[in-house]
């Protein structure tokens, strides 16, 4: 049934109406006039100070994401051009094969996932005349869409010069704009990295109000835009940025003139890659486009007339809903609204009279404020002395024994419990308070989070193992009834509430324990090794990592056993650093061996979290038997290297005007892989089997250039070089002139000697 709207009927008996409109319509307009114009006043003088100090922190914001973001991405592509193979084999390769798409192709996946900013990345291979990209298939030099970087890598040809961090536009089947990383590696060839301009500039402001920050590049090249800058824009010529840079200041302020606006230009100087960060303010507030100026001046003329028309609207609207209700109300209370002397005063009794909490939803209301001041008298140090008395009467919290302890109970299963069934993860919470709490019914508890009860236990005495008993049966209870372990941690009593945050952070450091311990244990903190009571075992991991490199199994599994019982004595921190430290020393061991990196022991997380110490052990020395067998398998063929290198050598005379000789065909020859023959030419001659294939084929060109007259572009064809201009290019940059000045050298020579 659709209800009858009540409209109020205005008259001389409508005493709050009257009330009402007297006294809102002269408020209003006299708040109306003075709160709008001193708004307006104070927005204006305020509004300078405002942006400065918004800017600055933003800028400060930005410096700090930019370099964090920009130094990991930097490393992690500098680690990838110098030490990774799939990139190394396709930089050094004398030709395109299969294996090296597979290999680019795994690469392409693993890189293109690690930073959100990677738009795409190429591998450029001038010897062998091809570019892997990520947004392509393999392309020659002269079919690769991104002509400009292969303009500017041919331009600095001959130098080892890197391009960092540099503004440029992209070609087809690329982003309009992007910022490029370049770098070489040994033969000249080069790895490049096309980062988002507009995922930079997103993560770099972020956060911004009022400006922008504007990154000018160690070239004085912009590489992100703004509203005052383009991107790409060369600052390195302009006076104000010249004395930026002149400055020995890291931070500063300076006032300049840009297209007839003066500016206020705060800049900072960061070490990392030569960036300077700079943020343009208009000097005077109403150059800003923020609309909060001129709306503010608007409304204080227009807020000033509307006033009194709005108290009169507002005094109808109020009335409105006091007259609905009470006639809603009368019903329900015996007097009338003329016994009141106002509308008011009717609706107060009334509404007292009906509405009502019952205890159900009080108690329940009591329990949640009473959950969060246990969890913040645990965790903020202080918070005990901001509460009074009656506070803690009105919750029923009691603090007047002579010792206070916490206790940690922690259901080992939570995890699991919270993505595979969530509702046994409430029972099993319910089911670990309820019997906590009968067996210690003169404590407090709170959900710390999940899966952790917090328990503050009362006592007479400093005893710290006093109610370890009944913490042990508690967790048999659940063991037995659910099983469900329960690993426990506690803290030192305390002989004041406000020193409960101390007492809660032990617990919480001997929860972290189970670690060692595994679960359903109970840790105190009182047993726990000081925090300092070892440091980095160097000594036994260089020990470890002798054995394994000597193949000594027995040895290396002797030594990692007697290292974790002496991890299992020292402090968590302690343990989590030197498995840390043993897992990079073997790491590196097996990278200069030649071994199969392992990454069997994550630490993305906490460790105590996810294993065990014996786990990790376990770990640890399946991958040392896992290395010493792949090692012994290795070193097996060490008799046959001199033999090997022999053949290698024999193969490169004999094909070096073949036009076919590669890497590959040498390997396929004498019977081994690639990758070994590679490794073993390089550990006996000292130089990449590619680098001296090309020498050879440089010398090889120097004979017929001296003894014939055959032509630059038969000697390309027969020496398996893709163009006449790379071989001009390879050639003068090996013997410090071109093909046909060392002809006409040596002839001349030749003449001389004649004479």
């Amino acid at each position: 049934m659709k209800m009858t709207k009540i409209r109020p009927a205005i008259g001389k008996d409508n005493v709050y109406f009257h009330k009402i409109f007297r006294h809102l319509a002269i408020t209003t307009f006299i708040l109306f006039f003075c709160f709008t114009l001193i708004i307006s006043v104070l927005t204006t003088r305020r509004y300078s100070q405002e942006i400065m100090s918004s800017s600055l922190q933003n800028m400060d914001a930005s410096v700090t994401v930019s370099d964090s973001t920009l130094n990991g991405l930097y490393s992690y592509c500098y680690f990838l051009a110098n030490n990774n193979a799939a990139v190394n084999d396709i930089l050094y390769a004398d030709h395109f094969s299969s294996e090296l798409s597979i290999e680019f192709s795994s690469l392409k996946d693993d890189f293109l996932n690690y930073y959100d900013l990677i738009d795409s990345f190429y591998l450029i291979n001038f010897g062998a005349d091809m570019v892997f990209s990520s947004t392509t298939t393999r392309q020659t030099l002269t079919s690769f869409h991104d002509r400009h970087i292969l303009e500017l890598l041919d331009r600095t040809s001959g130098s080892a010069e890197n391009f960092l961090f540099l503004p440029r536009s992209a070609a087809d089947h690329a982003p309009a704009d992007v910022i490029t990383l370049a770098f070489r590696v040994g033969n000249s060839n080069a790895f490049v990295v096309n980062l988002k301009r507009s995922a930079y500039e997103s993560l770099l402001n972020h956060n911004a109000v009022y400006s922008d920050t504007l990154v000018i590049n160690s070239r004085g090249l912009v590489i992100n835009s703004s509203s005052d800058m383009a991107f790409g824009a060369d600052l390195s010529e302009t006076g104000w940025y010249q004395n930026i840079q002149a400055s020995s200041r890291a931070r500063g302020e300076l006032s300049v003139k840009l297209d007839s606006r003066r500016y206020n230009v705060l800049y900072r100087k960061s070490a990392s890659f030569g960036f300077t960060y700079v943020t343009l303010l208009a000097e005077s507030p109403f150059s800003t486009k923020n609309t909060m100026l001129y709306s503010t001046l608007a409304s204080f003329v227009l807020f000033t007339f509307l006033g009194l028309g709005l108290s009169l609207l507002l005094s109808y609207t109020l009335y409105q809903p006091v007259n609905n209700l009470i006639k809603l109300l009368k019903p329900h209370y015996r007097q009338t609204a003329g016994n009141h002397s106002d509308e008011i005063s009717y609706l107060t009794d009334t509404v007292s009279s009906l509405v009502h909490t019952t205890a159900q939803n009080r108690k329940q209301i009591q329990m949640a404020e009473r959950q969060h001041i246990l969890q913040r008298l645990l965790t903020a140090d202080h918070y005990f002395s901001a509460l009074n008395g009656k506070i803690l009467a009105q919750y029923d919290l009691s603090f007047d024994a002579e010792y206070y302890q916490v206790v940690l109970f922690s259901l080992d299963g939570t995890r699991k419990l919270l993505s595979s069934n969530p509702p046994d993860y409430k029972l099993m919470l319910d089911s670990l308070q309820n019997i906590a709490s009968e067996l210690m019914p003169d404590s407090l508890w709170v959900e710390i989070e999940n899966g952790i009860l917090a328990y503050v236990l009362f006592s007479d005495t400093d005893d710290a193992r006093r109610f370890s008993p009944l913490i042990a049966k508690a967790g048999q209870c659940m063991d037995e009834y659910f099983h469900e372990t329960v690993t426990a941690g506690m803290g030192l009593p305390c002989d004041t509430p406000s020193s409960l945050p101390e007492s809660y952070a032990q617990a919480k450091t001997a929860l972290r324990y189970r670690f060692l311990s595994g679960g359903g244990s109970v840790l105190n903190f009182t047993d726990l090794p000081a925090e300092n009571s070892s440091g980095i075992l160097l000594q036994e991991q260089k020990e470890i990592v002798s054995a394994v490199l000597s193949c000594r199994e027995s040895a290396a599994a002797e030594k990692l056993d007697a290292y974790f019982q002496c991890l299992a004595g020292g402090h968590i921190d302690n343990i989590v650093l030197n498995l840390m430290a043993l897992n990079t020393s073997l790491g590196t061991a097996e990278s200069q061996a030649g071994l199969q990196t392992r990454s069997q022991f994550s630490y993305d997380s906490d460790p105590y979290d996810r294993y065990t110490l014996e786990e990790v052990r376990k770990q640890f020395s399946q991958r040392i038997t896992e290395d010493i067998s792949q090692l012994q398998e290795i070193r097996q063929n060490i008799s046959e290297k001199p033999r090997i290198i022999e053949e290698t050598i024999a193969c490169v005379e004999e094909l070096i005007s073949s036009g076919s000789l590669t890497v590959e065909l040498i390997a396929s020859r004498i019977h081994l892989s690639t990758n070994y023959l590679r490794n073993i030419f390089k550990e006996h001659m000292g130089v990449s089997l590619s680098k001296y294939i090309t020498d050879k084929k440089i010398q090889y060109a120097c004979r017929v250039l001296e003894e014939t007259e055959d032509s630059i572009q038969s000697i390309c064809e027969r020496l398996d070089f893709t163009s006449p201009n790379y071989f001009y290019t390879y050639f003068k940059k090996n013997t410090g002139m071109t093909p046909n000045q060392y002809r006409e050298r040596h002839r001349a020579q030749e003449g001389d000697a004649a004479l």
